[in-house]
């Protein structure tokens, strides 16, 4: 993503590996079939809690971070996350073709809106 940088090229990374992985996106995101007992998976998890949080601009020497900036991530996740799982259903295939299916494009627009 030589293009991108941030929080951009992580959204851009998360869509790409949904696209890529679907099948293992899928399965990342069933609970009931995860044991975050697991030191890998609980490890997993912290450091893409740091990246999400990291998406913000919010630092780690900050300390807690605010409400402000927990809704900023949830947000941010929510929008990349919401894009990634409509993409891989097909239900963006019709917008997709509005911008000649270039994933990348329509997600920039998503990420300005």
């Amino acid at each position: 993503w030589g293009e991108y940088a941030g929080p951009a090229a992580a959204a851009h990374a998360y869509v790409a590996f949904a696209r890529d992985h679907k099948a293992m996106f899928s399965l990342m995101f069933r609970s009931e079939r995860l044991d975050f007992t697991r030191p890998s998976l609980a490890g997993a998890a912290r450091d893409a809690s740091f990246l999400l949080m990291q998406s913000t601009g919010a630092r780690p020497s900050d300390g807690p971070p605010s409400l402000e900036v927990l809704g900023q991530a949830v947000g941010n996740w929510s929008i990349v996350h919401g894009f990634a799982v409509l993409l891989i259903d097909g239900r963006l295939d019709a917008v997709l073709t509005l911008c000649n299916g270039d994933v990348d494009v329509l997600l920039d627009a998503a990420l300005a809106g």
